[in-house]
């Protein structure tokens, strides 16, 4: 196998690998946990149980979202009874986001299901493979980088 063969192989295989656990993670979720929050409510109801104290613009920010999708979806996530907001005392246009009790049993039950997952994805791969497979995801990670900085 040459060079060129050897990368479209890497890329075919992370991309059918990113499809096949998105899907299977999607498939394990919805049938484990309620049903009445969307994939991105849980996404960002686990961000805000995380990182309790942060903007709307800070959660878009750190996420790479738009503040518009963030905002819609966190004005549910008050709604449904999953956050609650406090005021900046030093600017009060501001308002910081905080999961509620609610919330916190639910981040954990989202916690244990992504365990099962973890553990599931892991069967009989040892330390060793796991620790190898890991390195190798951080290589690719730092040549997208770079190849991204470099207008590659």
């Amino acid at each position: 196998m040459n060079v060129i063969d050897r990368e479209k192989s890497i890329r075919r295989n992370l991309n059918s690998l990113v499809k096949v656990s998105s899907k299977s993670v999607g498939a394990y979720l919805s049938s484990n946990l309620p049903t009445d929050l969307t994939e991105s409510e849980y996404i960002l109801l686990g961000y805000i149980s995380l990182n309790e104290g942060k903007s709307t613009c800070d959660i878009a920010s750190s996420m790479g979202l738009a503040k518009g999708t963030v905002s819609e979806t966190i004005k549910s996530l008050i709604e449904k009874g999953f956050v609650f907001t406090k005021r900046s005392e030093n600017d009060k246009r501001r308002f910081f986001l905080y999961p509620t009790e609610k919330a916190k049993k639910r981040h954990e039950d989202v916690k244990t299901c992504f365990k099962e997952i973890d553990n599931s994805f892991e069967k009989g791969i040892t330390t060793e493979e796991k620790e190898i497979f890991i390195r190798v995801l951080e290589k690719i990670e730092n040549n997208i980088v770079e190849g991204g900085k470099n207008g590659q």
